[in-house]
């Protein structure tokens, strides 16, 4: 899955962002943004745009959430503004090499220049948007490489 693969490279590129595979561990999440910890980073797949020829690419799109500390806006916008760092123009890279989410990204660009506020959540903790478009090179049975 591509959220996963994205997941596993904002672990390697991004300070305080662990994903676990151990329940209660880490702070980055697929497909959910749980209660705990205070401090978590969610990343969403996205349906994306549909391929419409034979080319063997898609165009799936990621959303990823940060949350940040209590009444602290700051230090979440810091760690969005750090994913965006580590995604925005991101071209040409192979995620996951030779794991289960393994994909060649062609492209990755943000859809919007800064983090999206969200404002607190039930707890008064800040939220913040990100949504990148990537291009994937995905053959499949009748899109062949």
């Amino acid at each position: 899955m591509i959220a996963t693969a994205v997941a596993k490279y904002l672990d390697a590129q991004v300070a305080g962002i662990t994903l676990s595979s151990t329940a209660g561990a880490g702070n980055i999440f697929l497909a959910r943004m749980p209660d705990t910890p205070d401090e978590a980073v969610a990343v969403m797949p996205q349906p994306g745009l549909p391929a419409l020829d034979k080319t063997p690419t898609d165009q799936p799109v990621v959303q990823v959430l940060v949350r940040g500390g209590k009444r602290t806006p700051m230090g979440g916008y810091a760690r969005a503004r750090a994913i965006y760092d580590a995604l925005h123009c991101l071209d040409g890279v192979l995620l996951d090499d030779g794991g289960d989410d393994e994909v060649f990204v062609i492209g990755c660009t943000a859809q919007q220049s800064d983090p999206i506020p969200l404002g607190p959540d039930a707890l008064e903790r800040p939220e913040w948007s990100l949504n990148f478009q990537l291009t994937t090179h995905s053959p499949t049975t009748h899109r062949p490489a």
